[in-house]
């Protein structure tokens, strides 16, 4: 476990990879990760990357001095380009086109003064989709340098906190978010329809993209979904083992390179929303009676925020205690 030196707690991790499957595979000494923390006791948010699979004491971090208002939310990346999506600064989105080196602060798109941005996903920077309040969906194909809405809240108007391409088929697309929201697309992000999500009244809070109508979705109730058929229908899995009393999938990260049959490992983290009892889980056999926990974070008292894989036995969990420590661990 490294323990981040400034005083902040992490928020979403990133895998910079882009090789392979297009999923952010690689061999385990060139994974690459990039994580993002809260304004914590700084006043502004750091970035901090690691381009040696993770290792504790090989982390550099840049502070984001422009942002001073509250938290960001979200980080992609794909090889030396990074964005950063913190939805109520004045210029919502920062850019680094140099592993994190330097960052420029981006405007955006207008409407996202009002709608702030909570989410994005990319394969490569030419085409970025992001989300965020109100059902916004948006499109930027230069780098980010200019956006399009691309859904202004038709499909839902809910507030929409995950989004995830398909990586075996980049047409299809699917969005999550508050009271159940699910959305997708099957031509690029261009169009959005709304699904029955899987979980009435509940936040979904974790989203996984297997292929094109293999989903995996959990939720603030500790509850794992599953589609196999595009999201028409929803199949929860086995009670998850080991949970605390009241808690939320914080998020789930699969690694599946090569063929697109089911051939892979998965990590999942939940957060303790009443305690410490956090929990990461792997899952080598795709079935929903296989998640195990990872013995070596049960003793954390930082809460997991996020998770993302890099191949398929080495995966970085991001997270802290909300407020000033940060942490980030690494499973292999």
């Amino acid at each position: 476990m490294a323990l981040i030196t400034q005083d902040v707690s992490l928020v979403a991790v990133a895998v910079l990879n882009g090789e392979g499957c297009a999923k952010g595979c690689a061999e385990r000494d060139d994974c690459a990760f990039a994580v993002v923390s809260n304004l914590g006791n700084e006043g502004s948010p750091w970035v901090y990357v690691n381009e040696e699979g993770g290792q504790h004491d090989q982390w550099s971090g840049v502070g984001l001095t422009t942002w001073t208002t509250e938290d960001p939310t979200d980080i992609v990346g794909v090889k030396s380009f990074i964005m950063v999506v913190s939805g109520s600064e004045t210029l919502p989105l920062a850019r680094s086109m140099d592993k994190g080196t330097t960052f420029a602060f981006l405007s955006g798109a207008t409407d996202m003064t009002s709608n702030a941005p909570y989410a994005a996903d990319l394969i490569t920077p030419d085409k970025i989709l992001m989300v965020g309040a109100n059902g916004y969906v948006w499109m930027s194909t230069d780098y980010g340098e200019t956006w399009s809405t691309v859904d202004n809240g038709a499909a839902t108007t809910e507030d929409l906190k995950k989004i995830m391409i398909c990586r075996q088929n980049p047409a299809v697309v699917y969005a999550i978010g508050d009271n159940n929201a699910i959305i997708k697309s099957i031509n690029g992000g261009y169009n959005w329809v709304a699904l029955t999500g899987p979980s009435a009244a509940d936040a979904l809070t974790a989203l996984e993209v297997l292929n094109e109508n293999d989903v995996l979705v959990g939720n603030d109730d500790m509850e794992l979904w599953y589609t196999v058929d595009g999201g028409t229908s929803w199949t929860q899995q086995s009670t998850l083992p080991g949970l605390p009393t009241a808690g939320k999938i914080s998020a789930i990260s699969c690694c599946a390179c090569g063929a697109v049959e089911k051939a892979g490992v998965c990590f999942l983290v939940v957060q303790d929303t009443a305690g410490s009892s956090h929990v990461a889980y792997r899952n080598a056999g795709w079935g929903a009676a296989q998640w195990e926990s990872e013995t070596g974070y049960l003793s954390m008292s930082l809460a997991p925020e996020d998770v993302i894989c890099c191949e398929n036995n080495r995966a970085l969990i991001a997270g802290g205690n909300g407020t000033n420590e940060g942490f980030t661990g690494l499973i292999s």
